[in-house]
């Protein structure tokens, strides 16, 4: 009976999440369907990819010529961070 309500409500790749009811560890949105979907589980020793922000944020400001904030960091920046093959960007 355990297993079949674990299986029932184990989110699948593409299902919608409700944060109300699911206690996901990681999810990512997917761009093609705007769905929140989870991850797979943390590798044992993950390769997590650190950025000093303050002196990448200064950094891009320079390159763009405007002010650059975590909330406005341009796409292409952010397609670029996306293609490193790395676990986690902190």
């Amino acid at each position: 009976m355990a297993v079949s309500f674990l299986k029932r409500t184990t989110p699948k790749l593409g299902d919608v999440i409700d944060w109300t009811r699911r206690n996901i560890d990681r999810v990512k949105l997917n761009f093609t369907s705007g769905r929140i979907v989870p991850v797979d589980p943390w590798p044992q020793k993950p390769f997590i990819y650190q950025i000093n922000t303050y002196v990448w944020l200064n950094t891009l400001s320079r390159s763009y010529n405007r002010p650059i904030t975590l909330e406005n960091v341009p796409d292409k920046v952010l397609d670029e961070l996306s293609s490193y093959n790395v676990d986690a960007i902190w």
